[in-house]
Formats: C-alpha cells, structure tokens, sequence
C-alpha cells in the first residue's frame, strides 16, 4: 500500500473517531444545559423523561431522573472511549485505538439498543426511527473503521 493511501486511511480514521467523540460530547452537553442559552438550545430530558413515563403511568420524577443518569453515565462512556481512541490515535498505538474504537461503538450500539426498546415502549416512532438509523450507522461505522485500518501495521 502507498504511502498517500496510508496517510488517507490515517485521516478518514481520525473522522471516524472525532465524529463519534465531538457526538458524545454534545449529548453529554445536552443533558447538563437543560434549556435555551447563546449559541445552543437545550432539551429538557427530565421533562421528556417524565412525560414519557406518565404516559405509562408512573408519575414523579424518581424514575425518571434515574434512568436519565444510567443513560447520561453511559454516554459518558462511550465518550471515554473515544477520547481513548483518539489519544491512542495520536500516539500511533494503533492496537489501543482499535480496542478503543470498538468499545465505544459496542457501548454506542448498547446506548442505542436501550432508546430503541425505550421508544418502542413509549410508542415515540419518530425516536425509533431516529435511533435505529444510528444503529445501522454504527454499524457502518465499524466496517469503515476497520477497513481503513488495512495499511496500519499491528
């Protein structure tokens, strides 16, 4: 493989990477500034949260700020993963970039998978939809991912 393909693989790599990281990133964001300020607009997902479980009919907010910080810390997971992933990338250890990598996509499709059930109970078919496209794209995701990884040697 030439070089210019080596060093484009090394770059798509990298968008692959910062993609999924700069995604965590604001979503964590999202759950920490609730409401509309200069330059971002805010979700309230408490409020979400708990129209979705009072429409089940479990009302009050334990349950769902609950499940709001199960799904927050598991974001920040997969956000740890690709922070690793990207210093691993910048240090040309490229085993722990791929174990990195693929942790956060695992983590990502487990995120993923949990809205998905979530939605369908809740019957928010915009949502599902939603985080099903996010699904196949992970899944896209790693394919693309790995097979950028053909000039790296291990």
């Amino acid at each position: 493989m030439s070089r210019n393909a080596v060093a484009e693989q090394r770059v798509l790599r990298l968008a692959i990477i910062g993609y999924w990281l700069v995604f965590w990133f604001l979503n964590v964001v999202d759950k920490i500034i609730i409401s509309p300020t200069f330059l971002w607009a805010g979700k309230d997902r408490l409020a979400q949260f708990t129209n979705y479980f009072t429409s089940i009919g479990i009302t009050g907010e334990t349950v769902p700020l609950a499940v709001l910080a199960i799904v927050t810390a598991l974001e920040v997971v997969a956000l740890i993963f690709f922070v690793m992933a990207i210093i691993h990338y910048l240090r040309n250890d490229h085993a722990s970039e791929h174990t990195a990598v693929f942790y956060g996509i695992i983590t990502s499709l487990g995120i993923f998978t949990l809205f998905a059930v979530g939605d369908q109970i809740f019957g928010d078919r915009f949502e599902l939809l939603e985080h099903s496209i996010y699904w196949v794209g992970l899944i896209i995701t790693w394919f693309l991912y790995t097979s950028f990884c053909n000039g790296v040697k291990k």
